[in-house]
């Protein structure tokens, strides 16, 4: 039962993806079939006759968001060269690969998840704006998962601890993203220009990370990007443990 409850929820939200896709970031459109939006008729549908037309469906969005994704990373133009291309090399890439835990099959999603907007016009907002969709997603599944026996009420409040500004600042930390974010010079002078040490501010840290999440998502796919976040951030083994862990530390 909790299974097909997951997978019901999952459709949901993915249905909800959909219709809010056609209204996404300023200037993408997705080009959706516009039957997606009649969520009527989608009530009137079976479950299996459901997961069929959002296979399909997934299957044209999903080329259209990559395609797009890609060609906004094709135009990255940073406005201080050449220390910010610098940044980018092959081998500042390898590192960025090695910290994250994940193989890109496209290295240009990693360029833009990592080009933050003040150093360039075309940057990681859209990739962000994926991956906090698709953090709710992965984290809702796993708490269902792994808490079955907890009330709803009580997953609710440990996932919006869980997905808060305050938890993806500190996955951020905790994977050394900062040493890689591309920003405009006025905001390296603001912070540390120790790469290793330094720190922006949360809501940067906290974009930064879902922006990965997006790219590794829009890279791979829902699974890859679910068992990427329990290898780097790990789930604890009981629901006690998870609420000390990521309740105690929102709080601190």
């Amino acid at each position: 039962m909790l299974v097909q409850a997951a997978r019901t929820a999952s459709l949901a939200a993915i249905r909800q993806a959909f219709c809010l896709a056609r209204s996404g970031p300023a200037g993408w459109s997705f080009g959706l079939p516009c039957g997606l939006t009649h969520s009527a008729q989608f009530a009137r549908r079976s479950s299996g006759s459901f997961a069929r037309v959002c296979k399909a469906s997934s299957k044209h969005w999903d080329g259209e968001l990559k395609r797009q994704i890609i060609s906004s990373a094709d135009r990255i133009r940073f406005r201080y060269e050449p220390d910010n291309q610098k940044a980018q090399t092959d081998a500042a890439l390898d590192k960025a690969e090695k910290a994250i835990g994940h193989r890109f099959q496209n290295r240009q999603l990693l360029r833009l998840a990592f080009t933050h907007c003040s150093a360039s016009a075309e940057c990681n907002t859209p990739l962000a704006w994926m991956g906090d969709a698709v953090l709710q997603l992965v984290v809702s599944e796993g708490l269902l998962a792994r808490y079955h026996s907890e009330s709803i009420g009580k997953l609710a409040d440990l996932r919006s601890c869980m997905i808060d500004r305050s938890s993806c600042f500190r996955y951020a930390k905790q994977l050394g993203l900062q040493k890689f974010l591309v920003v405009g010079n006025a905001m390296d002078n603001m912070y540390s220009e120790d790469l290793p040490t330094r720190v922006f501010s949360p809501n940067i840290m906290a974009e930064l990370f879902e922006a990965i999440l997006g790219a590794i998502y829009v890279d791979s796919n829902l699974q890859r990007s679910s068992a990427w976040f329990t290898k780097q951030i790990g789930w604890p083994p009981s629901f006690d443990a998870a609420v000390n862990r990521f309740v105690k530390q929102s709080q601190v």
